[in-house]
């Protein structure tokens, strides 16, 4: 039980920090950026592009890893509910990883190397899907993590 306790405390506080972080480049970060001039908003994008591309594939594979461990144990300790509620939240996980890695890191590669003198016509538009593909991507991980958190508290 103890490392039940211990592995979803774990779960709980890497998956919050991670969709924590994805709330705030969602919602605060990018909608600044757009407030800057057009040379000023692609600087700043591209080493956030090369340092959230470089550092947030290991925090969406911890999310996923610890999410699994703690649902795992949970399918022997517990109520069928809260193990549906903590499976389901590990299969949002899953699919946030398989979509980042088809829709949105590619945006992000683009981005990172685009040419400041010689910027795509679209770049915008680039922008503006990543945005919107991210936002959707935040409400997924946002349930995920309120179906994990039901699953500790209830278990």
């Amino acid at each position: 039980m103890t490392t039940l306790i211990v592995s979803g405390v774990l779960a709980l506080v890497v998956a919050g920090l991670m969709v924590g972080n994805e709330i705030t480049v969602g919602f605060f970060v990018h909608p600044q950026l757009w407030k800057l001039d057009d040379a000023t908003h692609v600087k700043a994008a591209q080493p956030l592009a090369r340092i959230f591309g470089a550092f947030m594939p290991f925090w969406y594979a911890a999310t996923l890893i610890t999410s699994s461990f703690f649902t795992y144990q949970l399918h022997t300790l517990s109520n069928p509910i809260f193990f549906r509620f903590a499976i389901a939240a590990t299969v949002i996980w899953l699919l946030s990883i398989i979509c980042t890695i088809v829709a949105l890191a590619p945006i992000n590669d683009e981005v990172a190397k685009w040419n400041l003198e010689n910027l795509p016509k679209n770049w915008k538009e680039r922008r503006r899907l990543w945005d919107n593909r991210h936002a959707i991507r935040v409400i997924a991980l946002l349930i995920a993590f309120i179906f994990l958190t039901i699953a500790c508290v209830g278990r």
